[in-house]
């Protein structure tokens, strides 16, 4: 008799831990929804801005990079040296740009920041229910 209210307690016990870790993983979804949902709305606008933005300077860039180039080679510089100093400043201008969008993306992902510390935590709580502490 004994041996068979040991083995009810030992599957009510399993089962419970199987109720809050569904339950857990419930929670840890809805948290993750809503962290997406705000990164959504945080970076929708620099995304679209970033398109738009792109596409002008895209689309301007040959124009005055060819107009410096001229304006240098009527200054007295050779043609060459000219394009080459209008390119050159461009790309480096360009890059200092991709480093700063990159940087701003890369802080945007901060917004899963409760996300990542809620899961870690439910790992570590059922870590502690597996091993019997």
């Amino acid at each position: 008799m004994n041996r068979t209210a040991g083995k009810k307690g030992y599957f009510r016990n399993w089962k419970r831990l199987a109720s809050d870790t569904w339950s857990l993983a419930g929670l840890q979804s809805r948290l993750f929804q809503l962290d997406s949902a705000a990164w959504v709305n945080r970076t929708r606008m620099a995304v679209v801005a970033a398109i738009v933005g792109g596409l002008l300077a895209v689309s301007a860039m040959p124009v005055l990079l060819v107009a410096a180039a001229i304006g240098m080679n009527s200054a007295g510089l050779h043609l060459g040296w000219s394009m080459l100093i209008a390119g050159g400043t461009a790309a480096v201008a360009g890059a200092v740009m991709l480093y700063i969008a990159l940087s701003k993306m890369k802080q945007s992902f901060n917004s899963f920041q409760r996300s990542r510390e809620e899961l870690a935590s439910n790992l570590t709580w059922l870590k502690d229910q597996f091993s019997g502490n």
